[in-house]
C-alpha cells in the first residue's frame, strides 16, 4: 500500500552552542556574534515521516508546498539527495524556513520559524485510491483537512493525523478526528483536547480518549520519557521509552515515533493481532530514542534491518482492556 505524507516542509538551521545563556540576559550580544556549530538539513512533518517510512521499505510518498525561491531550490536538491519521492505543489510564495538555537550539552532549544506559503487550499492535495495517507495538519486551516479528509475517506484510503494543538483548539475539530482511521496525540496535546489536567490518572484520561474517539481503530497518546500508550479495540498497549541513548536533540521526535507505528501497522494491515501491535509500540519507541541522539529530524532515524534487531528489547511492555 502506497503511504502519502501530506504536511510541511522546511530547511532547518541548526546554531549550536554549549550554552544559550546569552538569550536569557545572562551573557552579552552583541550586533554581531559568532556560532561555534551549524548544522542544515531538511525537516517538517511531510518529509520527516516521508524519509522515515522510505527507511522501513515502505512506498511514501511526500506531498508538499515550496516557493520559488532560493529556500526551496535547496529543499529541492536537498530531496534528490535523499532520494524521497515527492509531489511538489509550487507556489509564487515563499518556502519555510526554520533556524533553531541549540544546547548540544542539554537539548534546549529555541526555534525561530517563517512560514512561508506551505498552507494548502482543498483541491491541491490529491486523492488516491486505497492507500494510506499520513496528514500533519500544521498551519493549514481546520475546514480544509475536513473537506480533504471526506474525499479521502470516499476512496477507501486508511487516514492517519498528526493535529497540532491551533487545530485541536478549534470546536469543529473533534468531528475531523473521529473521521480518522489512526490519531497520535502528545501529552499536551491530549490535554487540550480531551479537557483533562497533567496530573489527573492515566486510566481516567485513555477511557475518555477511547470514548470520544470509538470509531477511530488506532488511538496513541504519547508521554515523552514516560511512555507512549496506543487503544486498538478496548485494549491498551503500554511501553516505556528507550532510556539507553542520550538525548541531544527532540527535532522531529513526534514525526518519527508516530510515522514508525503508522508504517508497521500498514505494513501489517492484514494480519494484525497482539504480537503485532506490541512490537510495532516498541520499536517506535527505539526508533524515536536513536532519532533523539543526533542533531536533525531525520539525521539518526534507523533503517528497518537496524530497527529489527531490537525486537527482543524489554521496554516493560503492559497490555490491558479498557
Amino acid at each position: 500500500m502506497k503511504i502519502f505524507c501530506v504536511g510541511s516542509a522546511t530547511l532547518d538551521i541548526f546554531f549550536i552552542f554549549k550554552n544559550l545563556d546569552f538569550l536569557k540576559g545572562k551573557a552579552k550580544i552583541f550586533e554581531k556574534n559568532n556560532v561555534p556549530e551549524i548544522f542544515i538539513d531538511i525537516g517538517g512533518g511531510a518529509l520527516n515521516s516521508a524519509f522515515n517510512l522510505k527507511n522501513l521499505n515502505l512506498n511514501s510518498e511526500a506531498i508538499i508546498k515550496l516557493g520559488d525561491d532560493f529556500v526551496g531550490k535547496i529543499i529541492i536538491k536537498k530531496l534528490e539527495e535523499k532520494e524521497i519521492s515527492t509531489k511538489i505543489i509550487k507556489t509564487k510564495g515563499n518556502s519555510t524556513i526554520s533556524v533553531i538555537f541549540l544546547n548540544k550539552n542539554t537539548g534546549e532549544k529555541y526555534i525561530f520559524t517563517y512560514r512561508g506559503n506551505e498552507i494548502f487550499k482543498v483541491n491541491e492535495i490529491p486523492v488516491s485510491f486505497a492507500s494510506a495517507y499520513l496528514i500533519t495538519t500544521g498551519a493549514t486551516p481546520l475546514f480544509v483537512w475536513e473537506n480533504v479528509i471526506k474525499k479521502i475517506k470516499k476512496k477507501d484510503n486508511f487516514v492517519g493525523l498528526l493535529p497540532s494543538k491551533n487545530f485541536l483548539s478549534k470546536k469543529a475539530a473533534l468531528e475531523t478526528v473521529k473521521n480518522c482511521d489512526f490519531v497520535v496525540l502528545n501529552e499536551e496535546e491530549a490535554i487540550l483536547f480531551l479537557k483533562t489536567k497533567k496530573d489527573m490518572d492515566r486510566l481516567i484520561v485513555l477511557k475518555k480518549f477511547n470514548e470520544l474517539l470509538k470509531n477511530v481503530k488506532f488511538k496513541v497518546i504519547t508521554f515523552g520519557k514516560e511512555g507512549a500508550y496506543l487503544i486498538h479495540e478496548n485494549i491498551v498497549y503500554f511501553v516505556n521509552a528507550f532510556k539507553k541513548t542520550k538525548v541531544v536533540d527532540t527535532t522531529g521526535a513526534g514525526d518519527c515515533f508516530a510515522s514508525t507505528l503508522f508504517g508497521f501497522i500498514i505494513k501489517n494491515i492484514n494480519k494484525l493481532n497482539k504480537e503485532v501491535l506490541s512490537l510495532a509500540l516498541k520499536l517506535s519507541a527505539i526508533n524515536t530514542a536513536y532519532n533523539l541522539r543526533e542533531i536533525g529530524a531525520q539525521t539518526g532515524l534507523l533503517k528497518e534491518k537496524e530497527l529489527l534487531k531490537f525486537k527482543k528489547v524489554d521496554l516493560g511492555l503492559k497490555i490491558f482492556e479498557i
